[in-house]
């Protein structure tokens, strides 16, 4: 197996590792024989790379620091983030103007501070 760029990709080669989406959804399992429109559709995507059979050693899987499992988890979990902070940001932007933001409420409620540094060349850690 090896790393292919998606602008080097054709048709005919077989993923090795399955592909996910920004979401953490199956795109292209393991073993999927790639086309032109799964190539297109790929390269569309922003793909940059995918792993591909070589014939030689398929078996041999290079280990990652993160699995796909978890890496998918928390591109998941990242995804619903970024949707809750939308949804409260365009209720905001939709809402009363003279309402105070709940950061204005934050930075009356603590008043004036100073920034609390930890003294020079000692970790803040």
């Amino acid at each position: 197996m090896y790393r292919q760029k998606a602008a080097q990709l054709r048709s005919g080669m077989v993923l090795a590792k399955t592909l996910y989406t920004e979401r953490g959804d199956v795109l292209l399992t393991a073993g999927t024989e790639l086309t032109p429109a799964y190539i297109d559709s790929l390269r569309r995507r922003g793909v940059l790379a995918v792993q591909v059979q070589d014939g030689l050693v398929d078996d041999v899987a290079p280990t990652d620091i993160v699995s796909e499992q978890v890496r998918a988890t928390l591109v998941s979990h990242v995804a619903r983030v970024f949707e809750v902070v939308m949804v409260i940001s365009n209720r905001y932007l939709t809402g009363p103007k003279d309402r105070p933001s709940k950061v204005d409420e934050a930075l009356r409620r603590l008043g004036p501070r100073e920034l609390e540094l930890p003294p020079e060349g000692v970790s803040s850690f």
